[in-house]
């Protein structure tokens, strides 16, 4: 049901689906396919991001958010679903901003159960180093690619 409603929230954008026991090497960059890490937030916890900017990106993860050591500072925002019937909030939604982002997170949705965050790393042609870095150490950005809890999921 999951790669349903994304595949339909998507439909306009071209993907590849990889599942797998290991994240991929590298996806094609001519393709400009990456890969998506997608998180279950809880229900009445605070997720403990900062958000900020155009397009959205994680500035910081809290030490108590659901999601430390799975996201990591400089992923970008690339799809907020929410199961309460509304569109998902990703780029082709009006004001698609960090703040905006933000208050659904932390305002708005807190209570729903079913919020799925859908994360990328950026890896495009002609993107600011400092913007593409992930402030990580290698060992971590490896991990974070696949979560072997099962919370995380390479798409």
């Amino acid at each position: 049901q999951r790669i349903s409603e994304f595949l339909q929230a998507f439909v306009h954008m071209p993907r590849r689906l990889i599942l797998g026991s290991a994240p991929p090497a590298a996806l094609p960059d001519s393709t400009g396919l990456q890969c998506l890490y997608q998180h279950l937030l809880p229900a009445n916890q605070p997720c403990g991001l900062t958000i900020t900017g155009f397009p959205p990106r994680l500035e910081q993860v809290s030490p108590t958010s659901p999601l430390f050591q799975k996201a990591y500072p400089g992923q970008f925002i690339h799809a907020l679903v929410l199961p309460d019937g509304r569109p998902p909030l990703n780029a082709q939604s009006p004001g698609f901003t960090g703040q905006k982002c933000q208050a659904t997170l932390d305002q708005e949705t807190l209570h729903l159960d079913g919020r799925w965050l859908w994360l990328k790393d950026l890896n495009q042609v002609g993107v600011n180093a400092a913007v593409k870095t992930r402030h990580t150490p290698k060992a971590r950005k490896e991990e974070a690619a696949f979560d072997m809890d099962g919370c995380c999921t390479v798409l």
